[in-house]
């Protein structure tokens, strides 16, 4: 892997993520996972993991210095959310309908995990409720 694996910072924490997910008894498990890349192949997959393995072992044994991990995306934990980021958890909503924070997390807010989007979303919802409640009805 520390030689230009063709993979990008997206890509790595989706695997990372289906790692985690699929664990290593999991039935077809590289094929799964390419499954979920979308643009990987189940050998491409594994090799991935035999290179990622590699790594590690020799990070532990001290042969390599450990990678700078300054590349991904900054967080946004505790910061609120700006105009752009509700207009597009709006447009997420629309596409991808109500419940499938992830999909919304990685095609649109990618600025946003899964998490905070479901966060926002409740509170987004309970906003709208009370809005209705306070309505006179006719």
């Amino acid at each position: 892997m520390s030689e230009g694996s063709g993979w990008t910072w997206e890509e790595n924490k989706q695997f990372e993520d289906c790692l985690v997910e699929f664990g290593d008894e999991y039935p077809n498990r590289w094929s799964v996972i390419a499954a979920r890349l979308g643009n990987k192949t189940a050998a491409e997959v594994e090799q991935h993991y035999a290179a990622l393995l590699e790594d590690i072992n020799a990070i532990q044994a001290g042969l390599i210095e450990p990678p700078p991990y300054a590349e991904g995306p900054k967080s946004t934990h505790g910061q609120r959310w700006t105009n752009e980021e509700h207009s597009l958890f709006l447009q997420g909503l629309e596409k991808y309908g109500r419940g499938d924070w992830r999909s919304i997390s990685r095609n649109l807010l990618k600025t946003r995990t899964p998490q905070q989007i479901a966060s926002y979303a409740h509170k987004y919802f309970k906003r709208q409720k009370k809005g209705e409640q306070d309505k006179p009805r006719n």
